[in-house]
């Protein structure tokens, strides 16, 4: 079982390789203790983010999560995150989707993504982006 906790990765342009990495250690971390992870300006696009999200679906204590400045997200990345939200495991209370140009077909996305999820409180994003 992992004892990290938290993860601040932003602004380092992890790239494909080490997105590829992380995905592959978070998928392996059965037990994770992970409650904060920052890849806010990483340049991650959908590809990447749904493997980040298979990896992430271990990171059942995963309280707060940066993706903010990754201006290659679409709402079809945004739609990739819907099972991290509705898992019953979920335990999310904070999610960072600033500057992130999901526009109106990704803002319908995290709506139904978000839609019973009972964790999250906090909900950042850029009005003009959606």
């Amino acid at each position: 079982q992992s004892q990290l906790e938290e993860l601040h990765l932003g602004r380092n342009n992890i790239g494909r390789d080490g997105c590829v990495a992380l995905v592959n250690t978070l998928c392996v971390w059965q037990s994770s203790n992970l409650k904060f992870l920052d890849l806010s300006s990483n340049n991650i696009d959908d590809l990447r983010l749904c493997a980040l999200v298979e990896g992430m679906s271990n990171c059942s204590n995963l309280q707060n999560l940066y993706l903010s400045d990754n201006d290659q997200i679409t709402a079809a990345g945004i739609r990739s995150m819907s099972p991290l939200f509705q898992s019953e495991s979920c335990s999310l209370q904070c999610i960072m989707l600033e500057n992130i140009n999901f526009g109106d077909d990704g803002a319908i996305a995290l709506a139904d993504g978000l839609r019973g999820n009972k964790s999250l409180s906090r909900l950042f994003f850029d009005p003009t982006s959606a």
